[in-house]
């Protein structure tokens, strides 16, 4: 397997761009029913596990690591009082990592072709699986499979979408995305995943071309087109309730945050254009106590993101470091960075003028 797999699979396009899933095809559709619309199913064109996870990941300390450079993406997860770092660069040609820190056990997925990072815990019904990518696309965002029962799972909806779980919600893990210059100001002590040594690759090539940055290419086009951005401007999107909020990065000129309502929720959003990070979380801590900010800090060791007016200093994930509350999380909020057109796809009723459909 080498690199070209991909890329075969974006020239086939033209053949099968406008084909829906509606049969085994290259992956065993277990279930007739779907929990999404059908016809935005998509056959991506290289067959189940044809894009491979990476099921026995390798890490290196961040001071031996020679994969990913200072202005090169990331996304970064702390689990057990470690920070661990993904290349995007590796994750562009695998897309899920199947890993365990201490007792945590997760996929860490990512669709090159939405820009988006989510953590899919792989332990269900106590089974501990392990997840893969099945070929297939729902509104250009990546499907995957478990491998205990090969039930489908859309990656931005957290959700089992055909087989045994059907419509089961995954919970919610923070992830920052983020260049690895910022996060290793942050964490100079994180792991960082490493290139698998059986499949030889150059990862600095990107392995689709030109589509990151060609707003008018879109490889499997959703049923709704979204043009009120460029289409693959990354935003910070906020679920809840169904519903998402957004951000753009042009709104955090500087290092500095917003508190926002959503419904009776206020949320905390803080982001930076120079270090390239936007991420929320709720005002309140999960006991309920209210959290002011009052001085926002600058790419600080430890992850230290900011401190609240009660002197208690808080983490880039939440989490009280020093100060009356440590050890306390503030409440989680979904939230992740994807491109605008995929997030119109998924949440259209909150980009599109309804007129419009």
């Amino acid at each position: 397997m080498n690199r070209y797999l991909l890329l075969f699979g974006l020239l086939a396009i033209s053949s099968c761009e406008d084909r829906d899933v509606v049969s085994a095809g290259p992956m065993n559709v277990i279930d007739e029913e779907w929990s999404i619309p059908r016809d935005r199913v998509r056959d991506g064109g290289v067959g189940r596990d044809g894009i491979p996870s990476i099921d026995e990941p390798s890490f290196a300390n961040a001071d031996q690591q020679e994969v990913v450079l200072d202005h090169e993406l990331i996304t970064g997860i702390f689990v057990n009082g470690q920070a661990v770092a993904f290349p995007h660069k590796i994750l562009d040609y695998h897309e899920v990592v199947n890993t365990d820190h201490g007792d945590e056990s997760f996929a860490l997925t990512f669709c090159p072709l939405t820009g988006t990072s989510l953590v899919f815990p792989r332990n269900i019904d106590g089974v501990t699986t392990t997840f893969g990518v099945s070929g297939l696309l729902f509104n250009s965002n990546l499907i995957i499979y478990d491998r205990d029962s090969e039930s489908l799972w859309s990656q931005m909806m957290l959700q089992g979408v055909n087989g045994k779980h059907k419509n089961r919600q995954k919970e919610f893990v923070q992830v920052i995305e983020t260049t690895w210059a910022t996060w290793k100001e942050w964490y100079p002590g994180s792991l960082v995943l490493q290139a698998p040594n059986d499949r030889p690759r150059s990862y600095d090539e990107y392995a689709y071309g030109g589509y990151r940055t060609n707003h008018d290419l879109v490889l499997f086009p959703p049923k709704y087109d979204f043009t009120g951005y460029p289409r693959k401007e990354r935003l910070l999107g906020i679920v809840t309730n169904n519903q998402m909020f957004h951000h753009r990065f042009s709104e955090f000129e500087f290092k500095e945050f917003k508190s926002r309502k959503i419904g009776e929720e206020e949320v905390l959003v803080f982001g930076s254009v120079e270090d390239n990070y936007m991420f929320a979380f709720g005002s309140e801590t999960n006991t309920g106590k209210k959290i002011e900010v009052d001085n926002l800090f600058s790419n600080k060791e430890g992850g230290q993101l900011f401190q609240d007016i009660d002197g208690n200093i808080w983490s880039i994930f939440g989490v009280a470091l020093e100060g009356p509350l440590k050890g306390e999380s503030l409440k989680r909020v979904q939230n992740y960075i994807g491109y605008s057109f995929a997030m119109a796809a998924f949440y259209r009723d909150d980009f599109f003028d309804k007129n419009e459909f």
